[in-house]
């Protein structure tokens, strides 16, 4: 029936037309009008089609989209904003966006809504309660569009918030296990020290035959038992360093400091190690006129666990160069070996605490990894950078920066 009176329409139209064509005053006007009809025909057909390809594709769209008015009551949904909230089309079109907010932020909600109404646009991270009561969180973009309305596209974020949410708490719970960790080893340290040095204090006494004379045997059991104990404490004290830096209990006392007075404090105390073992250390003459302004004891303690170790790790009658380099901002330092070098997969493991490259019950070398891992901390502490380069059988460089006197 409807399609008969249109087909009437149609054809009463088209003789109107034909009306106004065969009129010899109008009949100059008609192609004029023709192309008019034409014209608007298109853009009818045009402005169809474009309201058929929106409808699709917010309808096929995964994301839920809401469409408010400026009361932020809902006026339009799509699927998805149903499927994710459980509600169907005709409920959310009798409900606000606010409905679906959880209780304590409605306050925030108006807020942000009014804040919308000023700008024009609002995007963030939100928590909703859909028709069970489970909360999701969607990431929510709005913004005005024509006729006084408000568009807002979401994206459903619950398991990405789940995963965040787990994320920190592990953060949180290692933080706190780290803490403890570091507060017991502190703790332990020091309980161990005080009878440690009892026994370093006294066996120093016997050597020293204060109390007696000793016989060989008996002196070379006490130095055995001086140097254990001292190794032991040196140990503890590192231990303890590590500790109080992971708990950002240490403090820096700066001062400018001059490079070849504390080369020369170090060369001087591990000089008979290195005389064990036949090995030349050597100070580059860039290093006379170097200032760095560091903590004094920080740096030497830095220095004595990277010359140490390359004493350590280079066979005799080796070599060990200590280079400066002056920078602007900063000094470099490297401690050069001709020692055993270090493979490529171990490099990755430099620099890590209680890790040792040879970790095999016969290794050669003693340690317990700690003395590269403190470097680190204590070289960054100072705003410097810490790093090696090696080469297995061609011995290995260990590179620091430190800030310049100013």
């Amino acid at each position: 029936m409807k399609h008969s009176e249109d087909q009437g329409r149609q054809d009463h139209l088209r003789k109107k037309i034909i009306g106004l064509g065969e009129s010899s005053h109008r009949k100059s006007y008609y192609p004029q009008l023709k192309e008019q009809i034409n014209e608007l025909n298109r853009a009818l057909r045009a402005l169809q089609e474009s309201e058929e390809k929106y409808r699709t594709y917010v309808n096929i769209s995964p994301s839920p989209i809401f469409v408010m008015n400026l009361q932020g009551s809902l006026v339009d949904v799509n699927p998805a904003a149903s499927r994710i909230t459980g509600y169907s089309r005709e409920e959310i079109l009798n409900m606000s966006l606010s409905d679906f907010l959880m209780p304590f932020n409605r306050e925030q909600y108006i807020q942000l809504f009014r804040s919308l109404n000023e700008k024009g646009d609002l995007s963030g991270e939100f928590p909703f309660v859909n028709r069970d009561d489970d909360i999701i969180y969607m990431e929510v973009n709005a913004v005005r569009i024509p006729g006084n309305r408000f568009l807002a596209i979401c994206m459903d974020v619950t398991e990405k918030k789940k995963a965040e949410d787990k994320i920190l708490q592990a953060k949180i719970a290692a933080e706190n296990a780290n803490r403890t960790k570091s507060e017991f080893l502190a703790n332990m340290s020091h309980e161990l020290r005080t009878p440690l040095n009892s026994i370093i204090g006294f066996s120093d006494v016997l050597l020293n035959e204060v109390a007696g004379e000793v016989n060989e045997q008996q002196y070379r059991y006490l130095n055995h038992i001086s140097q254990s104990g001292r190794h032991l404490l040196n140990i503890i004290n590192e231990i303890l360093d590590i500790s109080k830096i992971e708990s950002g209990k240490i403090t820096l006392h700066r001062e400018k400091v001059s490079l070849p007075e504390v080369y020369e404090e170090v060369y001087s105390n591990l000089k008979y190690l290195a005389d064990n073992k036949n090995i030349e250390i050597d100070v580059s003459t860039n290093s006379y006129t170097s200032c760095v302004y560091a903590d004094r004891a920080k740096l030497k303690q830095i220095l004595y666990n990277l010359v140490g170790n390359a004493i350590k790790f280079t066979e005799n009658g080796g070599n060990i160069r200590i280079d400066t380099e002056n920078g602007d901002k900063f000094v470099r330092i490297s401690v050069t070996d001709t020692g055993i070098g270090i493979n490529r997969e171990d490099m990755k493991k430099l620099f890590t605490p209680f890790v040792q490259l040879d970790s095999s019950k016969s290794r050669r070398y003693e340690g317990t990894g700690l003395g590269l891992a403190l470097s680190r901390e204590l070289v960054e502490l100072h705003e410097g950078n810490i790093w090696a380069e090696s080469e297995p059988g061609k011995g290995s460089t260990f590179t620091f920066t430190l800030p310049v006197c100013v």
